[in-house]
């Protein structure tokens, strides 16, 4: 069973990768719905 820090590290490093994931489009990024929906789309929300 997983600990709680490593818990924490898996959630910050798929947190990384969205973020990558979203900067690396420059111009127009396209979502489109996916369930279920990412968390980190929340804190995108402006």
């Amino acid at each position: 069973m997983a600990d709680t820090s490593d818990l924490e590290e898996v959630y910050n490093i798929e947190r990384h990768l969205f973020y990558v994931a979203c900067t690396r489009t420059r111009d127009d990024l396209l979502m489109i719905n996916a369930q279920p929906a990412s968390e980190f789309l929340d804190n995108m929300r402006m």
